[in-house]
């Protein structure tokens, strides 16, 4: 569920949905595989909310200091 709300939230649900991911792979190896597809997608989307996050915040401090210099002031 943390996984679908990534859309919504970003990082907010990023780091829940990789840690609850980890949790259910774990349970879903104890069950004999049950629920193991949507641990993964959790881990998955989790993961990569996170690194979506990351590169945002790289983008906007290079936007911000290539804007700063180039103001022609």
């Amino acid at each position: 569920m943390c996984g679908i709300l990534i859309l919504c939230f970003g990082c907010l649900t990023g780091i829940p949905a990789l840690v609850l991911g980890i949790m259910g792979l774990k349970k879903s190896e104890e069950l004999g595989g049950t629920g193991k597809g949507q641990a993964v997608a959790g881990i998955v989307l989790g993961a990569l909310s996170i690194v979506g996050v990351i590169l945002y915040f790289i983008w906007v401090v290079v936007i911000a200091a290539s804007g700063s210099s180039s103001t022609g002031y």
